[in-house]
């Protein structure tokens, strides 16, 4: 009688044993969210350009310029804000019947509003745009500024990482000459090109 109580007893025991459910420890090496999250948009940055200008559309000539500015980023869009600068050199040149030298040199700080071609999340993308500006040009000893219509066509890379960097072409055209002392349709200077590649941060 003893024996059987025992053996019921340990049996009991044996099924209650197993029936434990086994408590599964997770792996501290395993990923806790495996989904895999885009790099947020820079939409914003300040950034330097160099490129080469052309100050008078009918001759081939072309002159170094830099430029600093700074992007402000908007859905599919942004405002650009720039300083650029372009030297053409000396020239000499006869005035009044004295020859004289001059320092040639021309700068244009536009505000253009640029518009991406594709979506705004997208890490590369052409763009283009137009705006209104201040600009100046010296020229064998005459000053001549006033406000310049700009237009802009380019293509920005790398828009998800730290370092952006763009290629740019821009078409300004002078538009009101206020040099002299009547504000007047402008046609002292010629219209200007430049291309120019930039990298921001």
């Amino acid at each position: 009688m003893k024996s059987k109580i025992a053996t019921a007893l340990f049996t009991i025991a044996s099924v209650m044993g197993f029936s434990n459910e086994v408590q599964v420890q997770p792996s501290l090496n395993l990923p806790i969210d495996l989904k895999v999250s885009e790099k947020a948009l820079k939409r914003s940055f300040t950034y330097v350009r160099i490129g080469m200008a052309d100050p008078d559309l009918n001759t081939v000539q072309t002159v170094p310029g830099i430029g600093l500015g700074y992007r402000y980023g908007l859905v599919n869009s942004a405002i650009d804000v720039s300083a650029n600068y372009a030297r053409q050199g000396k020239t000499t040149f006869i005035q009044d019947g004295i020859v004289a030298n001059s320092e040639n040199y021309s700068y244009s700080i536009p505000v253009s509003y640029l518009h991406y071609l594709s979506n705004d999340a997208a890490p590369k993308s052409f763009y283009v745009g137009g705006g209104l500006g201040w600009a100046g040009e010296q020229k064998e000893g005459i000053y001549t500024n006033g406000l310049n219509a700009n237009a802009t066509v380019g293509y920005e890379m790398y828009r998800t990482q730290d370092i952006h960097s763009f290629v740019q072409m821009d078409l300004s055209h002078p538009a009101i000459n206020v040099s002299t002392t009547s504000v007047s349709l402008q046609n002292s200077f010629k219209p200007l090109a430049q291309v120019s590649f930039g990298f921001g941060y």
